[in-house]
């Protein structure tokens, strides 16, 4: 896969669009088939292609000569929806995806959940389980996901003191102890369990 550019933001969404076709057109000229994964506006959330408030929805304005094209959906379970909050709304593992799975299936297109995380506790927790349940349910539109965190113990990303929430190595959050002394991340484990 090539991945163009991550998480654009403060541009022009008609902009955009043509840089993004110039460089798909630029692509497919050198007779590669790859699939393309792009990213939307706002930080590659993905309502800029289904109806982005700001301008014209890319999705109505970006072509793929080759037809391998991947929307690269980052999303989380907080009411920003960008890894602002250590809190997940109640309902938002099974419906935070829903607007853009529904543009995507009348769209003919693919997506894949290229950043998401849930904070440590029994709330977000659900939330994850629910939010792998519906893409489990959803795969002839969603290709696959990636969780978004840093390495173990990396300071000043949100928690200065501690390192980063989103962490979810083996042996603990932030321990890089991989000698078993600690658990794993409960996190790990209910994604473990996903599809």
């Amino acid at each position: 896969m090539f991945g163009i550019m991550n998480e654009p933001h403060d541009v022009d969404g008609i902009k955009l669009a043509a840089t993004y076709n110039r460089v798909l057109k630029d692509i497919r000229a050198t007779d590669a088939t790859n699939t393309i994964l792009l990213d939307g506006l706002g930080f590659a959330h993905d309502l800029s292609w289904t109806g982005e408030k700001r301008g014209t929805p890319l999705g109505a304005l970006v072509r793929d000569p080759g037809n391998n094209l991947v929307i690269d959906v980052h999303r989380y379970l907080d009411d920003y929806s960008a890894d602002g909050k250590q809190i997940c709304n109640p309902g938002s593992g099974s419906s935070v995806l829903v607007e853009a799975t529904e543009w995507a299936r009348a769209n003919n297109m693919r997506l894949f959940l290229g950043e998401f995380a849930a904070a440590q506790n029994e709330a977000c927790y659900k939330e994850l389980r629910d939010l792998l349940k519906y893409l489990a349910v959803n795969t002839d539109v969603w290709m696959g996901y990636s969780w978004f965190g840093v390495y173990a113990g990396q300071k000043g990303y949100h928690t200065p003191d501690q390192g980063f929430w989103y962490s979810i190595d083996p042996g603990g959050p932030d321990a890089q102890d991989f000698s078993g002394a600690t658990p794993d991340d409960p996190r790990l484990k209910i994604l473990l369990e996903g599809p």
